[in-house]
């Protein structure tokens, strides 16, 4: 209790007794009120009830308004925070989410507010998952774990989550709080390594193989040429020299394609006009997709120089002009773009094996049917093919990626 302290200051301020109060807030001192009397005299009980009761209200009201600050505080915390911040009731449905839930999810919060996250988030599709955080948060315990959805326009993303109880006075859960860490940017990161690695371990397979078989096929190449040196029409031999000979000649096209990927092929780069190139390749380019499929090219005006091998930009518009060409096979219309690019530290930072700068762009776009993410997932891997026995050698786009990769 409060004991008002009392005293005559007769000569000050015209003020001869004082009745002074401690305001308290949260058990601490945080002021005083004083009540004060002109005339030299003893404060009745009523007079000091009234000073205990206004003392009262104004340590009620600094109370008020400390923790008004504090929700404040908080408050601009949460909706400031890089983190994703959900709070749901005891059922599951969703009662706050801040900006950065929105950012991360692409769902409206204000929409969101009300729902239940598995109608956002698709940790609800995994029914182990979602029992196994249930069980943990209704019992009091912490749920930690990642999982992955979509926001409003297709795009996935990952998130690692936490998810706790929130307590009231007498310990009853009344909430659940989970924080969202976005974690797509470090996965694809993650993926894109990995994919690296794979590559670059099937590259040195790849190119140890084509190293070896050049070797023999040089053996065979130039066995085959005495052959005919020795050999004159109409000998019974010649045509057969000459099939091991242009078999030999398929063979070495394809361990270069091989040494192309796996990057051990000498390259000669040099300033090169790639609109230059893509205009001297049309007209070879039209007898190889057929009359069924019509080209377009879309060349960028002042289109930036490159510095390249010209044989192998040749070799890689080629590939994926052949490649588009099978991918249409009832026709269709096969587009060749080119375009100047400026790709920003952001870009870079989120796509493992580009530079930040000015790059040139070139597009092949096809009007077929597309692939689905398994065939993706295996796109540029050596010998990998959706064609049909005898129709694809699996190599056109590793060895396009291993000379995108070096230039």
């Amino acid at each position: 209790a409060r004991r008002p302290a009392t005293g005559d200051h007769q000569g000050r301020r015209s003020t001869a007794s004082s009745l002074l109060l401690p305001l308290l807030v949260d058990g601490e001192i945080e002021g005083s009120i004083r009540m004060d009397a002109a005339a030299r005299r003893v404060f009745t009980s009523s007079e000091v009830d009234l000073a205990h009761r206004i003392a009262d209200q104004v340590s009620t009201a600094l109370s008020r308004i400390r923790l008004e600050e504090a929700q404040r505080r908080l408050t601009a915390a949460v909706e400031q925070a890089a983190e994703g911040v959900m709070i749901t009731d005891t059922e599951g449905h969703i009662v706050y989410a801040n900006p950065a839930f929105e950012q991360i999810t692409g769902k409206d919060r204000g929409k969101a507010t009300g729902g239940h996250p598995r109608d956002l988030l698709r940790i609800a599709q995994d029914p182990a998952v979602r029992s196994e955080m249930w069980q943990s948060v209704t019992s009091g315990q912490t749920w930690q774990g990642r999982f992955a959805g979509e926001d409003g326009d297709g795009n996935g993303y990952t998130v690692d989550s936490t998810v706790s109880p929130v307590r009231n006075q007498v310990g009853q859960i009344v909430n659940h709080v989970a924080t969202l860490r976005d974690m797509t940017r470090e996965v694809e990161l993650e993926r894109q390594f990995q994919q690296a690695q794979k590559m670059e371990a099937l590259g040195r397979l790849a190119g140890g193989i084509a190293h070896d078989f050049n070797n023999l096929l040089t053996v065979i190449h130039l066995s085959t040429r005495l052959l005919e040196r020795g050999l004159r029409r109409p000998d019974p031999l010649w045509d057969h020299v000459g099939h091991i000979r242009e078999a030999s000649d398929r063979a070495a096209r394809l361990t270069r394609q091989l040494l192309s990927f796996s990057r051990r092929e000498v390259v000669e780069p040099r300033p090169l006009r790639l609109n230059q190139i893509v205009e001297d390749l049309s007209r070879m380019l039209k007898r190889i997709i057929g009359e069924d499929i019509e080209l377009v090219t879309l060349l960028a005006e002042d289109l930036w120089p490159i510095k390249a091998d010209p044989g192998q930009i040749e070799q890689v518009l080629m590939n994926l002009v052949v490649n588009a060409r099978d991918a249409m096979p009832g026709g269709g219309t096969l587009t060749i773009e080119t375009a100047n690019v400026t790709l920003d530290e952001e870009y870079a930072a989120f796509h493992v094996d580009s530079q930040p700068g000015e790059h040139v762009m070139l597009t092949v776009c096809d009007t077929g049917q597309g692939m689905d993410h398994e065939v993706m997932a295996h796109l540029f891997e050596p010998f990998f093919t959706t064609k049909g026995q005898g129709q694809g050698t699996g190599l056109g786009l590793s060895t396009v990626f291993g000379i995108v990769r070096i230039s």
